[in-house]
């Protein structure tokens, strides 16, 4: 028998409430995806839009730019610089503008 999304998201509610004791709903807060690549394209392409900027620090995974420029939003790039590969605050500050509707931060 086929096991549906529907046992899976209930089966993943159960484990995190056995293991942490934090309640999810399996219906409204849990998402399940064939992968990292797929749960970061459905979220760029649930949350940006055209017109709108999103904050991505270079180097990145390589899916980010694409999913934002698919979404019709625009991607606005800041390096992070070797060797420590920090986030410069002053860049974010002066690169947010009222069209930023996300920043991707990687740890």
């Amino acid at each position: 028998m086929p096991i549906s999304t529907r046992s899976v998201v209930e089966a993943i509610a159960a484990k995190v409430l056995r293991l942490y004791g934090r309640p999810y709903d399996a219906v409204h807060e849990i998402t399940v995806t064939t992968g990292a690549t797929q749960a970061i394209f459905t979220t760029i392409q649930a949350l940006a839009h055209p017109g709108d900027e999103v904050l991505v620090f270079e180097p990145a995974y390589d899916s980010y730019v694409p999913a934002v420029q698919l979404a019709g939003a625009t991607p606005v790039t800041l390096a992070l610089t070797f060797p420590d590969y920090r986030i410069d605050w002053d860049a974010v500050r002066a690169a947010l503008s009222p069209a930023t509707r996300m920043l991707f931060v990687e740890t």
